[in-house]
């Protein structure tokens, strides 16, 4: 029964039925959360960009080191690409020769001294085919 002043409907409300949330409610939830994740992708995304970009400089300054210390063993830089020989005998194509380039021979200095030492460098029977005109 309804006490004086108050409705059924009304009753309704401030009971136990009030304690749930309404629809608008959730939908400005639902909407609050959707613009925070949306101001933090970007945010994330930079920061991913930042550290590939770090580690793009890094590799760079360390292949630049790996030049340095090639030459200070050396006395020069390591050839740009060193050319010679047949492949298996045969002869190339005209304008053609065969070669292996720097990033081998400062594979020492970049701490891959067992992959370097894979590399036998009198067999030309592995090496890149390089045009010459």
């Amino acid at each position: 029964m309804a006490t004086r002043g108050q409705t059924e409907t009304s009753r309704k409300f401030t009971g136990r039925y009030a304690r749930g949330f309404t629809i608008v409610e959730l939908l400005v939830v639902i909407g609050v959360i959707g613009i925070l994740i949306a101001l933090l992708v970007p945010a994330v995304q930079q920061s991913r960009e930042a550290a590939r970009r770090t580690q793009c400089v890094n590799n760079i300054r360390q292949l630049a080191l790996a030049l340095h210390n090639y030459h200070d063993v050396h006395r020069t830089l390591p050839y740009a690409v060193m050319l010679g020989g047949t492949v298996d005998g045969s002869p190339l194509a005209p304008g053609f020769q065969i070669g292996v380039g720097w990033p081998v021979f400062i594979l020492p200095m970049i701490e891959q001294q067992p992959l370097y030492q894979k590399f036998d460098l009198t067999d030309t029977s592995w090496w890149v085919e390089y045009r010459v005109d």
